[in-house]
């Protein structure tokens, strides 16, 4: 079963809801989401980790990460604030621990097209 599979589309947007609301409060990342459309944002994202993190249908059409990221100088530390926060959202929901561990790896593994120095 992939990890759509056992989360659904629900639970899915629930975290993502809650990822975006945590960085947003967060004053040492919410500069990158000003004149952001963040419903937007929220919604490429959860197509994103649908497609790509879970194994999901593909329903992601947005820009490669470097692309979508490219000029917004995410630092090293930025993006493991960022990591905290999604796995903070999912241990909201009670996703279990197996699943937190493969999207932090997944995270992990998009990291160098995300961060630039």
């Amino acid at each position: 079963m992939s990890l759509y599979e056992l989360l659904g589309d629900e639970a899915i947007s629930a975290v993502v809801n809650e990822f975006y609301d945590r960085m947003i409060q967060d004053p040492r990342v919410n500069h990158h989401f000003i004149n952001t459309d963040t419903d937007k944002l929220r919604m490429h994202q959860m197509y994103f980790l649908v497609t790509y993190a879970m194994g999901g249908p593909q329903v992601y059409n947005g820009r490669k990460l470097s692309l979508a990221h490219k000029g917004l100088n995410i630092t090293d530390q930025e993006y493991e604030i960022t990591i905290r926060h999604l796995t903070g959202a999912l241990r909201k929901f009670d996703v279990p621990l197996e699943i937190r561990a493969k999207m932090e790896a997944f995270m992990r593994g998009v990291k160098p097209h995300v961060v630039y120095k």
